[in-house]
């Protein structure tokens, strides 16, 4: 029964104002720090897409040039 009443008083101390600026805080930075997380994800996995790819045209690109270097008779 003590800790429930010493529970009940700090929920007591905390008044109706910090309570609500409390939850808005949470409210607003929740969501906010939600798309920051999925952005920053998003554009990473672009970038990472694009990285491999202009890597696999340079590639295909040098491997094309060898390949006819090669096949000219010098």
């Amino acid at each position: 029964m003590n800790t429930n009443h010493v529970r009940k008083s700090r929920m007591d101390r905390i008044t109706l104002k910090n309570r609500i600026l409390l939850l808005f805080a949470a409210v607003s930075l929740i969501p906010f720090l939600l798309s920051c997380y999925l952005s920053y994800r998003t554009i990473n996995s672009i970038l990472t897409n694009k990285l491999q790819s202009g890597i696999q045209s340079n590639l295909k690109q040098v491997m094309l040039s060898l390949e006819n270097t090669r096949m000219k008779p010098s």
